[in-house]
């Protein structure tokens, strides 16, 4: 009877390889690469037999021999996109590039637009990941260099790739794709790996490009590169206007409660503008014209309601405010007033702020909401925060 066996090489490598994975020294996922390029694979075939009922001794082939060449493999893809302002800089799309096959390797990088932008971005460059909070410039970043990071088998790099936004006229929703493009280069340096594929086999160790088609018009698959694409999107906080009408009297029902829309009743308007985004807006004019209502000039520092019918007359006592009453959702100076939550404004059309011209209300939010500790700009509105303008009118 003849056994055909075979014996592998490095010596040992296969047992040390199984004791390792049995102890959970090695992971099925480190190995996903493959065996690592310029590895020697030698087998030998032996050959056990017997001559007239006598076993003889084994005979063994010479090895054969050969190298593990090089599969060139990578995959770029998107960490995260990116929502950002009008006149913005240093934005970040946050990319990684990882090392999907079996040898140490480099690469350079580059970037394309992605499609047709609709928002202008500027100043396109790309920075390691290295400072102090993972995606995120922070300044301490560096600038990518081809060649300067080695990658291992299985391993990966993180990039950022920043660019400015230095058009103020920018709509929201407005948006602005680009390509990560990662070149094969051989480890520590800028030179490509070249592909050996359209070669013959060679006793060294060969190259062929294995990569799939990325997200670049031109990065097909086996080309050694590879490419994905994450997007700026202009998110402008949409601050949100709330107007509404509550009936005071009319000066013919006793009880109010009761009253009617009547022409000479008395109502009480409150605008609100509200915030509801994230980050801070710069509020400039609101302005509001009264149709078949007059405004009531009203009583200097007080706005209260009227208290029965014979009070519900423009400009008594106790009915209404001064003009206009302006308050605010945190202590945060108001008009002429430090750290408040509430102003009066005249209605007089002067520079207070908050006027009537003409049978149109405006109100300048520069010098309604001026400077104060909280908010460096005259006129901003902080997230979450609010602001409401009070005043009554008669039906005409």
């Amino acid at each position: 009877m003849k056994y055909f066996t075979t014996t592998g090489s490095p010596p040992g490598f296969i047992a040390l390889l199984f004791g390792a994975m049995m102890l959970g020294l090695v992971s099925q996922g480190a190995l996903a690469a493959g065996t690592l390029s310029g590895t020697t694979i030698s087998n030998s075939a032996t050959l056990d037999y017997s001559v007239g009922g006598f076993g003889q001794a084994p005979v063994t082939s010479a090895p054969s021999t050969f190298v593990v060449d090089n599969k060139v493999n990578l995959t770029v893809s998107k960490l995260a996109d990116a929502t950002i302002l009008p006149n913005s800089t240093n934005q970040v799309l946050y990319f990684q590039v990882t090392n999907n096959g079996n040898t140490n390797q480099s690469y350079a990088l580059s970037t394309s637009v992605n499609g047709v932008p609709t928002a202008t971005m500027t100043n396109i460059r790309i920075y390691n990941d290295n400072g102090a909070t993972p995606g995120v410039y922070d300044g301490t970043n560096t600038l990518y260099v081809a060649g300067a990071a080695t990658v291992a088998p299985d391993g990966n790099i993180k990039v950022l790739v920043l660019a400015d936004q230095t058009a103020p006229t920018a709509v929201n929703g407005n948006t602005a794709a680009y390509n990560l493009i990662a070149q094969t280069t051989n480890a520590g340096t800028a030179t490509i790996t070249a592909n050996n594929s359209g070669t013959g086999n060679t006793a060294g160790v060969d190259v062929v490009w294995a990569d799939i088609a990325g997200s670049e018009a031109t990065d097909t698959a086996t080309d050694g590169r590879h490419s994905a694409f994450a997007t700026y999107t202009v998110a402008i906080t949409v601050p949100t206007v709330v107007k509404t009408a509550a009936l005071l009297c009319d000066p013919y029902t006793a009880t109010l409660a009761n009253a009617k829309n009547i022409p000479g009743a008395m109502t009480q308007w409150t605008i609100t503008v509200n915030n509801p985004g994230a980050t801070p807006v710069i509020l400039t004019t609101i302005s509001d014209a009264l149709t078949n209502v007059t405004l009531d000039p009203g009583q200097v520092g007080s706005l209260t309601a009227p208290v029965s019918a014979a009070t519900c007359v423009p400009g008594a006592a106790g009915p209404t405010a001064t003009g206009f009453h302006v308050t605010a959702s945190a202590n945060r100076n108001i008009g002429g007033t430090v750290n408040t939550t509430s102003h009066y404004f005249t209605s007089a059309n002067d520079a207070d702020g908050v006027d009537e011209n003409a049978g149109t209300i405006t109100a300048t939010f520069a010098t309604v909401l001026p400077v104060d500790g909280a908010h460096p700009t005259a006129g901003q509105l902080n997230a979450g925060e609010t602001v409401t303008i009070i005043f009554n009118t008669t039906v005409n």
